[in-house]
């Protein structure tokens, strides 16, 4: 009874033991790579041989290339050419153009890979792999488009800021505008103001003769604010003026071949090479 009981025990201790120490195809594939860097070549062997026989265990088919290529390394370090050759075949029928990396297999290695590769070719068990030349993205183009405006140098001689506006100087316009607009409406109120007084303009009495004097003192300092101001913004317009200026601009990305490239003229369309998406190989 003591002996089953501690057979129990030792049965339950293994099976999860057992059952960690199962690998998947994978992990013994990453096994072999490590042997074969290592040089261990018989047990790399051991490792790869059940991967791929009597039927490949791998689920992605690069790995099954993958270990045939190892497979096939392994038995030509080890001297056996004809398991390596046959290796070799099975990888070239499937992949005519694969090669061996120059940075990990020795040149006699990789002469012996086009061997093979060459007999297969003459054989017509394989055709040549054919490289299809990359085709290069169609180049794009920027095309920018502006509308642009030409300027009338009599606009830097009116009024109201009207040459600021024009020349695109909105800060300005509007500073000359309404302080302009202010003194013209002072200049005018005061005018009005001094014709309705009764008795104007010979017979008016005592305070409206106050009254006018001082409307019409407003009157004349306003003008002389209003011509102030007119100078000072016809001086500032001519300063600051522009023959042409940009009032709109559109950028959009097209194909080279459906683009007009030519001299650019004003306000016409301007096209600008462009880098075409992805870059250019």
């Amino acid at each position: 009874m003591r002996g089953g009981l501690c057979l129990g025990v030792l049965v339950c201790l293994l099976v999860p033991t057992c059952v960690l120490a199962q690998k998947t195809p994978e992990q013994h594939l990453e096994e072999a790579e490590s042997l074969v860097r290592q040089q261990q070549l018989e047990q790399a062997v051991q490792e790869l041989t059940p991967l791929l026989y009597p039927a490949p265990r791998l689920q992605h088919i690069d790995d099954v290339h993958r270990a045939r290529e190892l497979l096939g390394a392994s038995y030509w370090l080890l001297k056996k050419t004809a398991k390596a050759e046959k290796e070799w075949q099975f990888l070239l029928i499937a992949r005519p153009g694969f090669q061996l990396d120059e940075f990990l297999y020795p040149k006699k290695m990789r002469a012996f890979l086009d061997t093979i590769r060459n007999t297969l070719l003459r054989q017509g068990v394989i055709k040549r792999a054919v490289q299809t030349p990359e085709k290069k993205p169609i180049p794009t183009v920027l095309r920018v488009t502006q509308i642009i405006e030409q300027n009338n140098r009599s606009t830097t001689f009116m009024p109201f800021g009207a040459g600021q506006f024009v020349a695109g100087n909105n800060k300005w316009g509007w500073f000359f505008m309404s302080t302009q607009t202010a003194a013209a409406v002072a200049v005018l109120a005061s005018s009005v103001g001094m014709q309705v007084l009764p008795g104007y303009p010979y017979d008016m009495s005592s305070s409206n003769t106050t009254r006018y004097n001082s409307l019409r003192l407003t009157s004349l300092v306003s003008g002389a604010v209003l011509a102030s101001l007119y100078i000072w913004g016809v001086i500032d317009a001519n300063v600051k003026y522009v023959p042409s200026r940009i009032v709109k601009t559109e950028r959009t990305l097209i194909k080279e071949r459906t683009a007009d490239i030519g001299p650019p003229q004003p306000g016409k369309v301007e096209a600008y090479p462009a880098p075409a998406a992805g870059g250019s190989r």
